[in-house]
């Protein structure tokens, strides 16, 4: 719990001030919710996993919201503890890009590979724009 108190002061002034976004993933065992900061600099994203997906797959999130032409890093936030967290193995410390800056108009047509992860968990992943 001191973990997640930790997480809202740090991000705080991000979740008071931007933008809240829903997106639909594909898959209904999934919800994925965010906020995104009025001058679009980061984003906040929860992968909620409700229940057991039908699959194995995972999910690709798309992100919209975002400024097409820059480049965003993403990273996890939170509890990742991979063996709690997901049904993955080998969940990247950098994020599930992998520390590669993506253009936002790739995030919010393609979006991010999310792995299957286990029912009741909530992975953060930050966005923040590069330069």
């Amino acid at each position: 719990m001191q973990e997640w108190v930790s997480l809202f002061q740090r991000f705080k002034p991000l979740l008071h001030t931007g933008r809240v976004i829903r997106v639909d993933p594909s898959d209904p065992a999934v919800q994925i919710n965010g906020v995104i900061a009025a001058d679009r600099s980061e984003a906040l994203i929860a992968h909620v996993q409700l229940a057991e997906s039908a699959h194995n797959r995972g999910v690709a999130v798309r992100l919209p919201g975002l400024e097409p032409e820059r480049r965003y890093t993403t990273r996890w936030v939170g509890p990742v503890d991979s063996d709690r967290i997901s049904y993955a193995p080998n969940v990247h410390p950098d994020g599930p890009a992998r520390g590669a800056a993506i253009p936002g108009s790739v995030l919010a047509t393609h979006g991010i590979w999310i792995p299957r992860r286990r029912a009741e968990t909530i992975p953060l992943m930050h966005l923040q724009a590069v330069g």
